[in-house]
C-alpha cells in the first residue's frame, strides 16, 4: 500500500474522487452497465452537486457510517482489508 501512515487524512472530496477513480477503473475492465449507471449518477456538476442528488447523499451517509464505526467491514472483509497493504 502506498499510504504508509495511519495518521494520513483525506478530505471528503479526495475520498469521493478516489472512489470515482476506483469505480471508473472497474468500469474500464468490465464495461458493466451497473457501474456506468452509478458513475453517471455520481458525476459532479459545475455547481458541486452530483447529477443524482440522492446518490451523492447516500455516499455521504455511507462515509459517515464508515467514520463512526471503525469496525465496519472488518468482520466481513478482513482478508481484503489486510491485503490492501500489498497494493
Amino acid at each position: 500500500m502506498k499510504v504508509t501512515s495511519k495518521d494520513k487524512k483525506v478530505t471528503v472530496d479526495q475520498a469521493f474522487r478516489g472512489m470515482i477513480l476506483y469505480l471508473d477503473k472497474y468500469y474500464e475492465i468490465f464495461k458493466s452497465d451497473v457501474l456506468a449507471d452509478i458513475l453517471s449518477a455520481l458525476h459532479v456538476c459545475s455547481d458541486g452537486k452530483t447529477v443524482d442528488p440522492a446518490a451523492g447523499a447516500e455516499w455521504i451517509d455511507c462515509l459517515q457510517q464508515a467514520i463512526s464505526d471503525d469496525s465496519l467491514g472488518k468482520h466481513t472483509f478482513p482478508n481484503r482489508i489486510e491485503n490492501l497493504k500489498d497494493i
